[in-house]
C-alpha cells in the first residue's frame, strides 16, 4: 500500500464523516435531487443552444463543441453544489479528504494535463485550421483533426501522423498554406563565358510562360555564387501553395530554363577542374615504389639550355653514342 493510500485510510474516513450533515431528511434527499436533475437537463439544453449559435457563426466544430461542453458542465456543477448545501454538507472537510488523491491522479496525468491545455491554446489562437498543409517539427503534411490530446496529420507520404498538442505548441510551426501564395528557388549554372543580362533575360522569359507561376511577384532571376564550374543563377517564381503544386512548377520551370538556353546557344557547364603545367618549371609528382614501399620522386625537367644536342659523330650515328652513354 502507498503512502498516499495509507494516509486516506488513517484520515479520509474521519474527515468524511464531518463533512456530511446530521438529521437528514427524505425531503432533504428529494429536493437535492431535484436540483441535480434540473441542473443536468438546463445545462444540456444550454450546449445545444450555444452550439446552434456559434455554428450559424461559422466557428470550428471542435472550438463550438468544447465551449458548448464547458457551459454545460459548469452549470451541472453549480447544480451539485447547491444540492450538496441542501445536504448541508461542508465542502471543506470533504475537499480536504479527498485533496490528496486528486493531487497524486494530477502528477500521474501531468503529461495528458499538458496537452489538453495546449489544445485549448491551439483552439483559440488558430495557428492552423483543418486542411492546412503544414510542417510540425518533423512532421510535413495536411492537418486533419485538432483533439484534445492531439494534432492528426496526414503526410505527403499518406501515412497518418498523430503529434501531441505540447509537443506542436512547444514546436515552430509552419503554415504552407495560411497566405495563399508560395516562393520557390531553382538554380541553374552557365558558363563564365556567358553574356548575364542575356541570360538573365532569358531565364526570365521563360519563367513568365510557365503555367502555374504568378505574375505578382513576377519572376526574377539573380546572380547568387561564383561557381567552380559556371556562374549560378537564382530563379524565383511564386506558385499556389499546396505541396504538389510546388513540385509541378519546380519541375515546368526547370524544363522551360534549360529549353531556352539551349535554344538561346547559352552553355550550361559539366564539372570541371582546368590543369595548367609550366614548361620553365620543375614538376614534382611522388609515387609509391611498389618494391620496398618508398616513396621516389619522378621528376620531368624541361630541354637543358646547356646541353649540346649537334651530332658529333662521324658516322651520324648520334644514337650509338647516346647509348654507350647511357651504358656508361
Amino acid at each position: 500500500m502507498t503512502a498516499t493510500a495509507l494516509l486516506l485510510a488513517s484520515t479520509g474516513d474521519a474527515d468524511i464523516s464531518e463533512a456530511f450533515g446530521k438529521g437528514l431528511t427524505t425531503r432533504d434527499w428529494v429536493v437535492a435531487g431535484i436540483i441535480l436533475a434540473a441542473s443536468i437537463a438546463i445545462g444540456q439544453v444550454a450546449k445545444v443552444v450555444l452550439q446552434r449559435v456559434l455554428r450559424s457563426d461559422d466557428t470550428d466544430v471542435a472550438i463550438t463543441h468544447f465551449a458548448a461542453s464547458a457551459l454545460r458542465n459548469l452549470i451541472v456543477l453549480a447544480g451539485l453544489v447547491y444540492a450538496l448545501g441542501v445536504l448541508e454538507v461542508r465542502l471543506g472537510p470533504l475537499l480536504g479528504a479527498i485533496g490528496i488523491g486528486g493531487l497524486a491522479i494530477a502528477f500521474a496525468a501531468q503529461s495528458i494535463l499538458a496537452s489538453f491545455f495546449a489544445s485549448i491554446i491551439l483552439r483559440t489562437r488558430r495557428p492552423f485550421r483543418r486542411g492546412d498543409q503544414v510542417v510540425l517539427g518533423d512532421v510535413e503534411g495536411t492537418v486533419e483533426e485538432v483533439n484534445f490530446r492531439t494534432v492528426s496529420v496526414r503526410t505527403f507520404d499518406g501515412e497518418r501522423a498523430l503529434v501531441p498538442c505540447d509537443v506542436v505548441l512547444g514546436d515552430t510551426i509552419v503554415n504552407l498554406t495560411a497566405r495563399g501564395r508560395r516562393r520557390t528557388t531553382f538554380e541553374v549554372q552557365v558558363s563564365y563565358e556567358t553574356d548575364l543580362g542575356r541570360a538573365i533575360g532569358v531565364l526570365e522569359d521563360a519563367m513568365a510562360g510557365v503555367e502555374g507561376v504568378l505574375d505578382r511577384p513576377e519572376p526574377r532571376a539573380y546572380v547568387q555564387e561564383m561557381a567552380d564550374s559556371g556562374i549560378t543563377l537564382a530563379l524565383l517564381v511564386w506558385h499556389a501553395p499546396e505541396m504538389m503544386t510546388m513540385w509541378q512548377v519546380r519541375s515546368d520551370v526547370g524544363v522551360a530554363a534549360h529549353v531556352a538556353l539551349v535554344d538561346a546557344g547559352i552553355e550550361i557547364p559539366f564539372p570541371q577542374r582546368v590543369v595548367r603545367f609550366r614548361a620553365d618549371e620543375e614538376a614534382r609528382t611522388e609515387v609509391p615504389d611498389v618494391g620496398d614501399g618508398t616513396v621516389r620522386s619522378l621528376r620531368r625537367r624541361g630541354p637543358d639550355p646547356n646541353r649540346d644536342t649537334r651530332d658529333t659523330d662521324d658516322d651520324g650515328d648520334d644514337g650509338g653514342d647516346d647509348g654507350g652513354d647511357g651504358g656508361d
